[in-house]
């Protein structure tokens, strides 16, 4: 078992866990709260800052428009945490790493659900974590199709140097933009049509859609025009691509149809076609 691999899931795990004990736990009878919680009117004006039921808000931010669901975010979000524990032992450990920050993005927006916590704060957490572990993967995928492509190139060793070094830029390149766009997204000052935050965000899934259908491309050619011994991982990489897409594609549609699409408005849809994907690549990548 690779000990930064374990030791990065046991962080995260245990970090989740403080979470969810914060928000769902009540205070012990009797004892005094360490931390008072807040007023039915704070709690009011900080859901109004990221629930939309009426389904027509403006203001360029990802609006929860629904209730989610705590029973789901529980199970689905235990199982990212299993698949991570299982996998860390024969997986690459950013693979692992983006099924913890799954589950801790489910767990949260399960939390959402109880009384305690900042639901700001929890929500904007919650959307961090799903964006990047996203990101985690597809720089994976991206990286493993160039890298795949190389093996066929063998005699150009320089090409390998230059993969390593633009998946590096590109992995900090993305980071830095859904930091600053989540953080962006949700400032009071940013409520306007044309919200900086949410245009970064747009940003990172353009440069998704587009690199993927790049390494689709490779892959595809990778698959025909390659040696036959790296046929399977070429046609691994090739439907962990696809799913990437999937994700990347459905995400970028949100982020221009209504809030009463069903895109934003259904359950069943951000399950299948935004926590799936992602789960699925962590289980066969």
């Amino acid at each position: 078992m690779r000990p930064l691999a374990l030791a990065t899931f046991a962080v995260a795990l245990a970090a989740a866990l403080c979470v969810g004990a914060a928000a769902v736990l009540p205070s012990a009878a009797g004892a005094p709260e360490a931390v008072p919680r807040a007023s039915a009117a704070e709690t009011a004006a900080q859901m109004r800052e990221i629930y939309c039921p009426t389904r027509d808000c403006t203001g360029g931010r990802d609006w929860l428009v629904m209730k989610p669901s705590a029973a789901a975010g529980w199970a689905v979000g235990s199982v990212a945490f299993l698949a991570s524990g299982i996998l860390v032992q024969f997986r690459n450990s950013f693979t692992c790493l983006a099924m913890t920050e799954l589950g801790i993005s489910l767990f949260l927006r399960a939390g959402l659900n109880y009384k305690n916590g900042n639901k700001r704060s929890i929500y904007i957490a919650s959307l961090f974590f799903n964006y990047h572990a996203a990101v985690l993967l597809f720089v994976g995928i991206v990286g493993g199709a160039f890298m795949v492509k190389l093996l066929y190139d063998q005699d150009k060793p320089g090409r390998s140097i230059a993969s390593t070094v633009g998946t590096v830029l590109v992995n900090m390149a993305l980071f830095s933009m859904v930091v600053a766009g989540v953080v962006i997204m949700f400032r009071e000052e940013t409520l306007v049509t044309k919200n900086v935050g949410w245009r970064l965000i747009q940003a990172v899934f353009y440069i998704m859609v587009i690199l993927t259908a790049v390494s689709f491309g490779l892959l595809v050619w990778n698959i025909f025009t390659g040696d036959s011994t790296l046929t399977v991982a070429s046609v691994a990489l090739l439907v962990a691509a696809i799913l990437i897409g999937l994700w990347s594609s459905f995400m970028l549609a949100r982020t221009y149809l209504p809030l009463g699409n069903v895109t934003h408005s259904s359950e069943v849809a951000f399950y299948l076609l935004n926590v799936a994907p992602l789960l699925i690549i962590g289980i066969i990548f």
